[in-house]
């Protein structure tokens, strides 16, 4: 065999290595193509699928308290404010200032003794709530907010009479003649001795005052939803307060939502027990109300 021969076959015999290494390689290459595509695939099945609306967690309900504090540092009455996102609804506790608290005090001895910090305290065992802002209101707050919602129409059923130290605070309506109260009107009957039946005339008076400004707050939406700056500003106000301009946004865009439905629901729970000596022992019927008033604006929980 000549040399020539020998180089060709040799030539030949080195390129078969070399031509199974790229086939090899062709393989693999192929394969991993594959895997890629059929995972691409995949997702884009899984994509095409209708998807499962995930549930958003539930609003919690909030509780506002405001304790209206006269000229002379006197807690006058108070009123807690809950507001339900969930169930769309609003529940509003107004509460006279000589109602008995759970350990027989008053609450206005209860905040002449530790301001408001224990006067939330004592609202939250005694009505077994949680507080979750405050507010004193003054009285200039108090009647400005008043006129601001528009008022009260008020038709007693006895005569009320009371000559005040200033004239322009004198109070004279007869029974059964319909009147419309403005702020001041409003503020003074609520806190004066003009009812036969003492102070458990003002706890049914501020009862139907407060009824009737809720009502006609969640009513007027327009108006309601654009004075909402207004009325935060107006309540904090030279106020013992620790409800701050960020949480009250959060507040604010939740109570928003609920006016913008047209049907937010308003009720209205009052204290209700044993009066004696001017003074309110609530019932266990009002307790055991108001508690599942409570449980019943709690959101209901995300089922698995």
């Amino acid at each position: 065999m000549s040399t020539a021969q020998n180089k060709q076959q040799k030539k030949r015999k080195s390129q078969t290595p070399t031509a199974l290494v790229y086939f090899a390689t062709l393989l693999l290459f192929l394969a991993v193509f594959g895997l890629i595509a059929s995972f691409v695939v995949d997702k884009l099945n899984e994509l095409n699928q209708p998807q499962q609306a995930q549930k958003a967690d539930p609003v919690p309900s909030f509780n506002l308290f405001f304790a209206h504090v006269n000229g002379k540092n006197v807690l006058a009455e108070m009123s807690v404010v809950r507001i339900s996102p969930e169930t769309n609804s609003v529940v509003v506790l107004p509460v006279s200032a000589v109602v008995k608290n759970d350990s027989d005090k008053t609450f206005r001895e209860v905040y002449d003794n530790g301001g408001i910090i224990k006067l939330k305290a004592s609202v939250e065992k005694t009505f077994g709530l949680t507080v979750d802002n405050y507010a004193t209101v003054s009285n200039k707050a108090y009647e400005r907010l008043v006129d601001m919602i528009g008022g009260v129409i008020y038709t007693p059923e006895e005569d009320l009479y009371y000559l005040a130290k200033n004239d322009a605070d004198d109070i004279s309506i007869r029974s059964g003649q319909a009147i419309s109260l403005v702020g001041r009107q409003v503020r003074l009957i609520s806190q004066y001795p003009v009812f036969k039946t003492g102070k458990e005339g003002n706890q049914l008076f501020i009862n139907e005052a407060t009824e009737q400004l809720v009502a006609s707050a969640i009513r007027q939406t327009s108006i309601t939803k654009n004075n909402l700056d207004n009325v935060y500003n107006i309540i904090t106000e030279n106020s013992d307060t620790d409800w701050d301009k960020n949480i009250y946004k959060v507040h604010k865009t939740y109570i928003k939502k609920m006016l913008d439905t047209n049907d937010t629901k308003c009720q209205l729970i009052a204290p209700e027990g044993k009066w004696q000596d001017n003074k309110l022992e609530m019932s266990d019927k009002f307790m055991e109300d108001l508690k599942k008033i409570i449980l019943d604006t709690e959101p209901a929980p995300i089922e698995d």
